[in-house]
């Protein structure tokens, strides 16, 4: 910073000599910025770093330690928060080494400890196992998780149809199918969202079904899943799904749920080809409130070459 010239001190004989010692102002701004911000902010951040890299240090020691059979026996021999913990890691463990035999070897001994894992305490416990044997993805375990869709609990109902799709893919499709029945709205459209993946001939018929279902949520999932499959049947309720009004009220002011749902009412048009949305797209494109929705439009509209 430019300063204004200061006479000089030596053509002055009568200034005390104390005078010429005291620090102008900008020296002592710095100093004191150094004193009690600068200082202060470098120790937390050494400090921070040192514990962090300790912590991911013991962390990264304790994850290599232990093996996917240890956590197995870890859910079998320990109980209340352990339990949930060692099964969270189980989970985490075979979803990193899927497929392998190490993994396969468990199967035999998750199936038996989830068939036996009765009652409602136990709910949480049979949703890590019926993904553990999903990330396993040996086809034998599907009876299991066939089992595991009539389960009481929602969630590993949901599980299990994860689980299915991910170790018998086609072989999943009537499991799928059974659960677009499921009492549960939430059931259903995660069924139908899976035989999209699918695109399973005998899925179209029960998919059609489901565009009827009393949940819009469930048809707007089944309409995606027809026109993943390429069957214009979907094409109504595609279009109802680029209603943001409409699809504001189905899902309750839920911004995310509002923006999946449009999103994949406009793929839908797009591979179905279905022209006369082009207008409503155009509007989208300029006008909706939520920029991902915006930017589908958008891209929607130059596959249609508009």
């Amino acid at each position: 910073m430019k300063t204004t010239e200061e006479p000089s001190l030596e053509a002055d004989e009568t200034k005390p000599e104390s005078l010429a010692e005291e620090p102008r102002p900008e020296t002592l701004r710095t100093s004191l910025l150094r004193q009690f911000v600068l200082m202060p902010v470098f120790v937390v951040v050494i400090f921070a770093v040192v514990v962090g890299s300790i912590f991911l240090l013991f962390g990264l020691f304790g994850s290599e330690s232990r093996t996917a059979r240890e956590y197995l026996n870890d859910v079998k021999s320990s109980s209340g928060s352990a339990r949930w913990q060692a099964a969270i890691n189980l989970v985490a463990e075979l979803e990193k080494k899927q497929g392998s035999p190490e993994a396969k070897e468990l199967q035999p001994e998750i199936v038996r400890l989830l068939d036996q894992s009765t009652g409602d305490d136990l709910a949480p416990l049979r949703y890590y196992l019926v993904q553990a044997l999903g990330w396993i993805g040996d086809e034998s375990s599907l009876e299991a998780i066939a089992r595991a869709t009539h389960d009481p609990e929602m969630s590993v109902r949901k599980g299990a149809l994860m689980s299915a799709l991910k170790v018998a893919d086609q072989g999943a499709t009537p499991l799928l199918v059974a659960a677009l029945k499921d009492d549960e709205p939430e059931i259903r459209a995660q069924a139908a969202w899976e035989l999209g993946h699918l695109k399973a001939e005998a899925s179209f018929a029960p998919l059609e079904v489901a565009l009827n279902d009393s949940k819009e949520d469930v048809k707007f999932q089944a309409a995606w899943a027809l026109a993943n499959c390429t069957r214009k049947s979907a094409v109504p309720q595609l279009l109802r799904g680029i209603d943001r009004q409409l699809v504001t009220v189905v899902y309750a002011n839920d911004g995310e749920k509002i923006r999946v749902a449009m999103i994949q009412s406009i793929e839908g048009l797009v591979k179905l080809q279905v022209v006369e949305a082009i207008d409503r797209l155009r509007e989208i494109s300029r006008q909706d409130p939520d920029l991902k929705v915006r930017d589908s439009a958008i891209g929607a509209l130059q596959q249609f070459g508009k």
